[in-house]
């Protein structure tokens, strides 16, 4: 959707004159679908140990998967969690990674990994 706002100058601003409009502002706007959550949600999902060596055990309610990111942003790994909530990581090599948590709403969180 676009909003415009069109000014008229001239003796009679109340009189239009379709070929002498002027485009005042242009607003363009995405309506917001994400969830809003309160801060405290973030800290209800945990991810350790970290550093870690060989698996790593992911803490949280409705988790339904999990991605990994190396630092170029690409995905180095991907699996679908449900009642499993340890993830092999023994295949990483040593780095900073991101990891993607979603649960089942498709509310999304990140958090840095370092693996030894």
């Amino acid at each position: 959707m676009i909003n415009l706002a069109i000014t008229q100058a001239g003796p009679n601003s109340n009189t239009v004159f379709p070929n002498q409009m002027e485009i005042d502002y242009v607003r363009v706007y995405q309506e917001n679908l994400t969830k809003s959550i309160n801060i405290d949600d973030k800290n209800k999902y945990i991810v350790f140990p970290n550093p870690a060596n060989y698996v790593l055990t992911i803490q949280g309610k409705n988790i339904s998967s999990i991605k990994i990111f190396n630092i170029h942003g690409n995905i180095v790994l991907s699996k679908n969690v449900n009642n499993n909530k340890k993830v092999d990581i023994s295949i990483l090599n040593k780095g900073m990674y991101l990891v993607e948590l979603e649960d089942y709403f498709g509310f999304k969180i990140n958090k840095k990994v370092i693996i030894n």
